[in-house]
């Protein structure tokens, strides 16, 4: 029975094909599915870019923040700017748009006193 030589690979890592036996009435994946799957998430666990930690309101971005801000070699004030100003409809509101404000404020008056 295919069931038995799952059970007996089953410790020694052996990855089960597809047609082999149906949990619930759901396939198996094959092997080469097991591995792509392996593969993408080892990548989304090595990539930063690739997840977000706390919350979702970057996500549905065309670019997200921390991609423009890195790739730009923007500093920290202008980079806060840029953070609170992509965000504010999805996360904090009127609250990140005082933020960005403040931080404008703060960069402006470092800017003049140099």
């Amino acid at each position: 029975m295919e069931y038995d030589k799952l059970i007996e690979g089953a410790s020694e890592g052996v990855m089960a094909e597809k047609e082999e036996i149906p949990l619930g009435g759901i396939p198996i994946p094959s092997v080469e599915e097991q591995r792509n799957i392996n593969a993408e998430l080892n990548e989304r666990m090595r990539n930063p870019y690739l997840r977000q930690e706390g919350g979702s309101h970057y996500k549905d971005m065309a670019i997200q923040p921390i991609t423009y801000i890195t790739r730009n070699n923007i500093g920290f004030a202008e980079g806060n700017i840029i953070k609170y100003i992509s965000r504010w409809r999805n996360k904090n509101g009127i609250e990140d748009l005082k933020k960005a404000l403040h931080t404008l404020q703060i960069l402006i008056h470092e800017e003049e006193n140099k």
